[in-house]
């Protein structure tokens, strides 16, 4: 549980903010419900070494992503994909680096952190956006918390 806790805050130094933009947030609690067959979800980020103004994301960084099987069902194969995007080029441009992960067989209440490529020969930008998302299983039927948008920001803060 630490490590969620760890990965659900990041553990950027100064000078570098990694954040989920306000209207993702939802102020209200998530709902009791009852267990699903299939759930799965992304329970945080958190970057290989961490991110620094002096250690750039130019030299090479690797993501890592937490995902939580919250269902009842083993699941024989998730796909989750990271997107890092130029948020002034979004819908007009490429992605910057792009990557799928497959994970095989995640048992119920598992959480396992998916290492992406290491980052590197980025054009400098002051603004990244990161998009993690994991597809849709069969039979899932709550896909809020399968798709996490954050905004890597690089300088002092504002």
């Amino acid at each position: 549980m630490l490590l969620i806790l760890a990965l659900g805050v990041s553990a950027c130094l100064p000078g570098v903010r990694v954040v989920r933009p306000e209207e993702e947030l939802s102020p209200l609690p998530p709902p009791t419900v009852a267990p699903m067959a299939h759930n799965v979800a992304i329970m945080g980020i958190d970057f290989d070494p961490p991110l620094s103004a002096d250690a750039e994301l130019q030299n090479g960084v690797t993501l890592l992503v937490a995902v939580a099987n919250q269902g009842l069902s083993m699941e024989p194969v998730v796909n989750v994909t990271a997107r890092l995007l130029d948020p002034l080029l979004a819908g007009i441009g490429d992605d910057l680096q792009r990557e799928t992960v497959l994970l095989r067989d995640l048992a119920p209440a598992e959480v396992r952190i998916v290492r992406l490529a290491t980052v590197n020969a980025l054009p400098r930008r002051n603004h990244y956006q990161l998009v993690i998302e994991i597809a849709p299983l069969a039979g899932e039927e709550d896909l809020r918390d399968n798709v996490q948008t954050y905004d890597v920001l690089i300088g002092e803060a504002d």
